[in-house]
């Protein structure tokens, strides 16, 4: 058994990852095995993800910060399709919902970047607050 498949049933073993996620993990892994065997593989160094093939290390990365494939679904959903794993692990770990996301496009707020939508939660900025303030806003005008 390699290292990454032990270290996998390892975090599975001691409950850091569901055994869901120990299977995707598992299954990502098998599929990495058979991407270093195709010839001229581009490294990934300091290269924004561009597609949902993560490494190994980018695997065990996100399964210990509790990321899932829902989530990762749910920012795909909400068009964040090149975010890096540490953008990705920033918003999951700040609370940064994709529904919350969905919801802020919106409302009309579609370029906003992972640095300010973890800005939005960590000041406890919801969907609801920025809805009673474009309310707000459009009663004034209209007065």
């Amino acid at each position: 058994m390699n290292e990454e498949r032990r270290r996998v049933l390892e975090m599975v073993a001691a409950g850091t990852i569901t055994p869901e996620q120990g299977d995707e993990l598992l299954d990502a892994l098998s599929t990495e095995t058979v991407r270093k065997s195709e010839p001229a593989a581009e490294s990934r160094v300091g290269r924004r993800l561009k597609s949902p093939k993560f490494t190994t290390e980018e695997l065990i990365q996100l399964g210990n910060h509790g990321v899932d494939a829902t989530y990762m679904r749910g920012l795909r959903d909400a068009g964040l399709l090149h975010l890096s794993v540490d953008e990705i692990i920033g918003l999951y770990n700040h609370g940064v919902q994709p529904e919350f996301i969905r919801e802020m496009q919106v409302m009309g707020f579609i370029d906003l970047t992972s640095n300010k939508l973890i800005e939005l939660a960590n000041h406890g900025v919801d969907e609801v607050y920025v809805r009673e303030m474009v309310r707000e806003e459009e009663e004034e005008a209209r007065r």
